[in-house]
């Protein structure tokens, strides 16, 4: 990897970090009372004893996560007895995380249009030629533009969005965001075949999930900047990956071959902290950074911050969503336990429809 590469690395890192402060010193959450939010207040109220009760994890969330790491690694069980070599390479791995945030090899290259990108869409003298352009350059942002324009959110007519002029024109600079943020973390999720075929997809999936059920969250329950809310979801799942290169190439270099049980252990304990450390690195926002620190803390859910209960509501969603379309859930079961957190049944309608809108993923 040279120099080069990562300067272009850090480039578009920096324009993304721009991009959210600036956004997040424009635009504040409005407050302004209504019926609607003074009925929510008053039955708040009345679910605050049961809601004080539910803890961040339980043997029923507990066992989402344990379905998830099982499917990711195509295996039908664990077995954490983890000895000789393997747990050579635990250690090794474990030893190596607190520097893997400093690491190039772990990071593929992000696109390199993306600061122009950014720019255009946050600059008010952009012409729609100039981004229509842009996004023409990159096939798969091309792509997820046209698939967003023609979702159920965003396509009234009968009439399919086939151009990307007419997608630009439809979502706007605020629904643009959303498909440039997956452009930009979508390599991050790519990983070379060999060992675990399915855990890229599946973690890139669940990320896309989570991703557009916490910016769903954000606009039904007014919490900051949607696009904000997307990020943070898609952000959320990279710890995963990064630790799975991690602990890849200890393997590697002991010459023997992985068991996912190593992986999952590694995985479990790190997975917070060096997605926080992530994302401090990347100089997001101090509300990104309590965000990841509450998930870390395992804070309760009625004790979250507002964003932090959205990546908390919006990670079990979507990963419940790619779990029910491999039928380890069913819908009832999936809607039962996540409101069964806390989450209310609006919140929850809005999230678990937009979270299983296969027209939304790339």
């Amino acid at each position: 990897m040279t120099r080069s590469w990562l300067i272009a690395i850090g480039v578009g890192i920096a324009a993304i970090a721009w991009l959210l402060r600036l956004y997040i010193k424009r635009r504040k959450t409005t407050s302004t009372p209504n019926a609607a939010a003074a009925a929510n207040a008053t039955s708040s109220i009345d679910r605050s004893a049961s809601a004080s009760a539910i803890s961040f994890q339980n043997d029923t969330t507990a066992n989402v996560s344990a379905v998830a790491y099982a499917l990711a690694f195509s295996v039908p069980h664990f077995d954490y007895q983890i000895l000789g070599p393997h747990k050579e390479v635990l250690e090794a791995a474990k030893e190596a995380v607190a520097g893997a945030v400093h690491e190039e090899k772990y990071f593929p290259r992000k696109p390199a249009l993306l600061p122009k990108l950014l720019h255009a869409l946050n600059a008010g003298d952009a012409t729609r030629q100039e981004i229509v352009r842009l996004i023409l350059q990159d096939p798969m942002l091309a792509g997820n533009v046209l698939k967003r324009a023609n979702s159920a959110y965003y396509r009234k007519s009968g009439t399919p969005i086939e151009s990307i002029e007419r997608a630009v024109v439809l979502l706007g600079s605020e629904g643009l965001r959303a498909p440039v943020a997956t452009a930009v973390m979508q390599p991050v999720f790519q990983l070379p075949r060999g060992f675990f075929d399915q855990f890229a997809p599946m973690t890139w999936e669940i990320a896309q999930r989570t991703a557009i059920a916490a910016e769903v969250y954000a606009r039904v329950n007014q919490v900051g900047d949607a696009f904000v809310a997307h990020l943070l979801g898609l952000i959320g799942g990279l710890g995963r990956i990064v630790l799975f290169r991690l602990t890849l190439d200890k393997y590697r270099k002991h010459n023997i071959l992985p068991r996912a049980e190593v992986f999952v252990r590694v995985m479990r304990e790190h997975e917070q902290p060096l997605t926080r450390a992530v994302a401090a690195a990347w100089e997001l926002s101090p509300t990104f950074l309590a965000a990841f620190d509450e998930q870390q803390k395992q804070t309760p859910p009625h004790r979250m911050t507002p964003m932090a209960k959205t990546l908390y509501y919006a990670t079990l969603c979507g990963t419940l969503a790619v779990l029910t379309r491999r039928d380890k859930y069913s819908p009832e079961n999936a809607q039962a336990l996540i409101v069964a957190q806390g989450l209310d049944a609006n919140s929850f309608d809005a999230m678990w429809s937009a979270a299983n809108d296969n027209t939304l993923y790339s």
